[in-house]
């Protein structure tokens, strides 16, 4: 469905991938905004307590439309992302696709990513790998 040569695109161009992105830091607003490059619509929420009072309000139709959520964990911030999925998780958000994004090893982090079906990726990350990701997720 999407054209992951140069974006997540249509084949006609537009936007097609909504992502909500998670995390107040610098580090992480600057590496989703490189999403936008690749033909996303990026929303940035400084904490998921935030997105799961959205989440939970069914008049909040915005929020219907988005196929991924972004967790940005900063360095030495490990106990927020954690918190982070645990509040998507209890939302209307339950299955729903978490790319969890993290300077740290995987090995760091005292959580089952699969089990929690969360995908962790190593930043940085180039936008062309990060373009190729999302697009298996946003699909599957």
């Amino acid at each position: 469905m999407y054209d992951t040569a140069d974006s997540l695109t249509s084949k006609g161009g537009e936007v097609v991938l909504k992502v909500l992105c998670i995390g107040e830091s610098i580090e992480a607003t600057r590496e989703v905004l490189k999403l936008r490059d690749i033909g996303c619509s990026i929303i940035i929420s400084p904490s998921s307590e935030v997105v799961s009072e959205l989440l939970g309000v069914n008049e909040f139709k915005q929020f219907n439309d988005f196929k991924l959520i972004i967790v940005v964990d900063g360095v030495g911030d490990r106990e927020v992302g954690m918190r982070d999925i645990q509040h998507i998780r209890q939302s209307r958000w339950q299955d729903g696709p978490i790319i969890f994004l993290s300077p740290e090893d995987r090995e760091s982090f005292n959580f089952n990513f699969n089990e929690g079906r969360v995908e962790f990726i190593k930043t940085p990350i180039s936008v062309r790998d990060m373009a190729e990701v999302i697009a298996r997720i946003a699909d599957e």
